[in-house]
């Protein structure tokens, strides 16, 4: 099972190339869609379900910056792509 985070408490992330990382956002409150915009731009496949919150990044082997996220809700958090 996939951990939960409330938005505001998800906290740096590593993930390794050739895996995934998932997890569920909850919102504070309201039911505005979760969006999100990922700076740099990732190469791997990357998507946050706008309804449900849940997330699910798997790294290219070119993704090796650290990817910073955030929303229009102001959250934001930060993956780090790691090497095999």
């Amino acid at each position: 099972m996939a951990a939960t985070f409330e938005i505001g408490t998800i906290p740096a992330i590593s993930v390794w190339e050739g895996e995934t990382v998932a997890f569920s956002v909850k919102r504070r409150s309201g039911h505005a869609d979760f969006l999100m915009d990922v700076k740099p731009t990732p190469k791997g496949k990357i998507s946050i379900d706008k309804e449900f919150g849940d997330f699910s990044y798997t790294p290219a082997p070119e993704d090796r910056d650290e990817l910073t996220f955030y929303d229009r809700q102001r959250w934001r958090f930060c993956l780090q792509g790691r090497p095999f």
